[in-house]
C-alpha cells in the first residue's frame, strides 16, 4: 500500500484512514516516525509560479524547506528538475 499525506504549515499531517486501518489504530495510539540509517527524505510540492495545485498561501518555497532541512541535520542532495509544476528535493543525513 502507498498513500499520502500532506504536512501543513504548523508541521502536522493526518494519518491517511487506510493506513489506520491497516494498523488497526485507535485514539490515544503511538505512532513512531523513523528513518533508516543513511535513509533519505524527498519533498515535491508546486512551484510559487505554477498555475497548477493549491493557492499559494499553501505552498512553501524550496529555499525555505532546505533551510528547515538543514535545521533538522540534513543536507540536500539532489535537486531534480523533470517536473513542470513542482520542485523535488531530495535531502540526505548530513555529514557531521
Amino acid at each position: 500500500m502507498r498513500v499520502v499525506s500532506k504536512i501543513t504549515a504548523k508541521g502536522q499531517t493526518t494519518v491517511p484512514r487506510e493506513v489506520r486501518a491497516a494498523l488497526a489504530s485507535k485514539p490515544g495510539d503511538l505512532i513512531a516516525w523513523e528513518i533508516e540509517p543513511g535513509g533519505r527524505v524527498a519533498v515535491i510540492d508546486f512551484r510559487m509560479d505554477s498555475p497548477q495545485g493549491p493557492p499559494q498561501n499553501a505552498r512553501i518555497e524550496p529555499g525555505r524547506v532546505t533551510a528547515e532541512m538543514k535545521r533538522a541535520g540534513y543536507a540536500l542532495a539532489r535537486e531534480h528538475t523533470f517536473l513542470p509544476n513542482q520542485y523535488f528535493l531530495v535531502f540526505q543525513p548530513a555529514k557531521s
